[in-house]
């Protein structure tokens, strides 16, 4: 018996099976169900069965590595022991499956909006003005302009989410903007449609993606079943777990492209949700309470923080905006100069103003690319939300100056047409890793202030991206919204 199974099938747990007899809740086939003109429970079963053969396949890559995809994919039935299933899951439950390694499973799997050939039979399957809704706004057309989406809209999309984990944070944000503009009921339609969106856009991927969250939850509850005796062990728990995710691994190299995001909320952070297990479980996750939002295109090495503006009426719904417009631009232009950013957040502050929003945000965009022939990296920002380069041996220098002190700030999006004046390139050398966050990170004073050095020490000390944007919000305690950026130039793209 496996590993895995022990943690979802352990025949001791005393649990009923379908036929009513003690025993793991388990068939080897269709025909071993127990049926009784029940067909609602033949077919939920034959589902399991699919669940548990595409996380055994998840499982087998997480174990075997990148040159076992195309095989473990392509067979039914991976052939693996359950010495590799196990090996797996250990894996997961020990945080060594970086979000980089889950992206590249599924990139494997080929997709309804992999061939541009068929993105029109993609916007055509979109049955619902919801699910057209949000094609639009996530492509070209715009949320109000589901009428006219096209196939056009499918490219898009498919270019800055090309698997369900690069989508996964932004169809979160939507629904959190959703309902906080138009309330829970209305959410809840959106859920549904946003499923029904994503089946119809991923296909399998989405399958399976669902399967690695499933199997991250298994590994999570396992680990967390263990009886732990007091808060000081739980503390001293929560250490040695940090400790495993960078202060052992320093001077890990990374691999060019590699890229983390992690966000959560102030509300979180009052409530003191914001531990290590919970981050590093992905239990705490930003909620509609965030006012903060981020833009990220990989293929572009675009990346952009949005820090809707405390107290302002509608911050959330100014930082979505901003987001929005970058990503419609991004899609259109190439935005390859320093000016270039400046105008795409000059027109992010111009829409907001258009769109009626009471709200604003502020604005931090960089992108690396071949600036008069030498890799750099080429930013534009307004307000406090900040920019690092984290070199080679680990120092921090900040990029960007704060338009602002405390939650006073003087420059932002939002505020009229041509807002922007910081914005310029500079030179990017090898191991060089940028960090894009708003202030919830690096806070503004002491006690709650990150310094510059040890920024660069968390980022240089974890073993990848995505375990650095996490680490940096574990660290901060500045008792608001948290986002962070990390991602590793890839030269080889320019």
């Amino acid at each position: 018996m496996s590993f895995f199974k022990k943690r979802n099938h352990d025949s001791s747990n005393s649990e009923k099976g379908n036929n009513g007899a003690k025993g793991p809740n388990k068939w080897e086939s269709t025909a071993d169900v127990p049926y009784a003109g029940n067909k609602k429970e033949a077919e939920k079963s034959a589902e399991q069965l699919d669940d548990e053969r595409q996380q055994r396949k998840i499982l087998a890559a997480y174990a075997l590595g990148e040159k076992s995809y195309g095989s473990i994919i392509s067979f039914k039935e991976p052939n693996v022991g359950d010495d590799v299933l196990e090996k797996g899951m250990e894996r997961v439950a020990n945080g060594q499956v970086p979000l980089s390694e889950k992206k590249a499973f599924l990139s494997r799997i080929l997709s309804p909006i992999y061939h541009e050939a068929n993105h029109q039979n993609v916007v055509d399957s979109l049955e619902t003005k919801h699910q057209q809704r949000i094609l639009g706004y996530f492509g070209t057309a715009g949320f109000g302009g589901y009428d006219n989406i096209s196939a056009k809209d499918i490219k898009t999309f498919r270019d800055q989410y090309p698997t369900p984990a690069d989508f996964e944070d932004s169809s979160a944000n939507f629904l959190n903007m959703i309902e906080r503009h138009n309330g829970e009921q209305k959410r809840k339609e959106y859920e549904r449609a946003m499923d029904a969106f994503k089946h119809k856009v991923y296909g399998k991927q989405y399958e399976y993606w669902n399967q690695m969250k499933e199997i991250d939850k298994i590994a999570g509850a396992f680990s967390e079943s263990q009886e732990i005796p007091d808060d000081f062990e739980r503390d001293r728990r929560n250490s040695l777990m940090l400790d495993t995710r960078y202060e052992t691994e320093r001077n890990a190299e990374w691999i060019p492209g590699d890229t983390g995001v992690y966000q959560t909320s102030k509300h979180q952070a009052i409530k003191q949700e914001i531990t290590p297990s919970a981050v590093w479980a992905g239990e705490v996750r930003s909620d509609i309470f965030c006012q903060d939002a981020y833009f990220k295109n990989s293929e572009q090495q675009l990346f952009g923080v949005f820090d809707g503006v405390g107290g302002s009426e509608d911050g959330r719904g100014a930082a979505m905006s901003a987001e929005r417009t970058v990503g419609q631009l991004s899609a259109i232009y190439n935005m390859s100069r320093p000016e270039h950013l400046a105008s795409a957040l000059n027109k992010a502050s111009e829409n907001i103003i258009k769109d009626g929003l009471k709200g604003s945000t502020t604005g931090a965009l960089a992108r690396v690319v071949n600036y008069e022939g030498v890799p750099s990296l080429v930013f534009a920002a307004a307000g406090d939300s900040r920019i690092y380069v984290v070199d080679v041996n680990g120092q921090a220098r900040l990029i960007t100056h704060d338009e602002g002190v405390g939650n006073r700030i003087y420059n932002y999006l939002g505020r009229g047409r041509d807002t922007v004046t910081q914005y310029g390139a500079i030179p990017l050398s090898k191991g060089d890793k940028i960090v894009i966050c708003s202030d919830g990170i690096t806070g503004d004073f002491a006690p709650d202030l990150m310094s510059d050095e040890r920024l660069g020490s968390i980022v240089h000390h974890s073993r990848h991206a995505e375990d650095a944007a996490k680490n940096l919000t574990i660290e901060a305690s500045k008792k608001d919204d948290r986002t962070a950026i990390v991602f590793a130039p890839d030269f080889s793209k320019l």
